[in-house]
């Protein structure tokens, strides 16, 4: 009778866990949307966009390592650091995408972001959402199903146009927004699988002056992340190695 009622009991538990992560979801993607849609020109959306891609990648690069304090402070945080092997955007990138966490289509809607901030970044004009230099760009992103065609039409009334070219750069700017929006939530909810978290947290050989010492430093995950992680200077090729300068083969 117990054994019943505690069968009763564990798709209820469930499904509480289950509302729990969703109402979790929905209450990061509005976070997501709230920041995005407060930057009202160019800049200031892509420079939001690419900080909360860096929260999210940051999130997924400490879920890849090992979880116990000791470890993130002492020997995962200096890899993130600015001078650490980690301490690039990019290098994380890569990293989560060669180990299979997020997709190519995710990658590389991730890589040129950061290049559409970085170039804005060299560059002192001020463009609107609706401008070939912005639309461009934005049409190659996988995460962009379609923008808003362009209004069609002879601009006779002066009033009408305007209105109807506000209108245009509303729906565009919308459409970014949520695109973005979609493809920062699914990065950050993702979670990488034990297999690929062993790849770089399954010990190394012990050194002579840490036989009896099983706790990772800098220098183990340092060597781990080299030994497993390589890439390539071709965009979006990522090549696993275990001996340096030989491609192709997966430790």
């Amino acid at each position: 009778m117990v054994d019943q009622a505690q069968d009763t009991l564990r798709p209820n538990n469930r499904l509480s866990d289950m509302q729990a992560t969703m109402e979790q979801t929905q209450a990061f993607e509005n976070r997501v949307l709230e920041r995005l849609n407060a930057g009202k020109t160019v800049r200031s959306f892509l420079i939001t966009a690419v900080e909360l891609l860096t929260e999210a990648v940051n999130l997924l690069v400490l879920q890849v390592f090992r979880k116990d304090d000791y470890a993130v402070k002492y020997a995962v945080e200096p890899l993130l650091d600015g001078d650490g092997p980690l301490g690039d955007l990019s290098v994380r990138l890569k990293l989560i995408y060669g180990l299979g966490v997020i997709n190519r289509q995710e990658y590389e809607d991730a890589e040129l972001l950061m290049a559409l901030r970085e170039e804005l970044n060299h560059d002192g004009n001020e463009y609107a959402f609706t401008d070939d230099e912005i639309l461009g760009p934005f049409g190659e992103l996988h995460c962009v199903a379609a923008l808003p065609p362009p209004p069609q039409f002879e601009p006779a009334d002066s009033s009408l146009y305007a209105m109807q070219i506000q209108r245009y750069q509303q729906a565009v700017r919308s459409t970014m927004v949520l695109s973005l929006t979609e493809l920062i939530s699914k990065i950050s909810l993702k979670k990488p699988s034990k297999s690929k978290q062993r790849l770089l947290t399954a010990p190394l050989p012990a050194s002579a002056d840490k036989a009896d010492d099983n706790t990772p430093d800098v220098v183990d995950i340092t060597a781990r992340f080299h030994q497993v992680f390589r890439t390539e200077s071709r965009y979006g090729e990522v090549v696993f190695s275990d001996t340096p300068g030989t491609p192709g083969s997966m430790p």
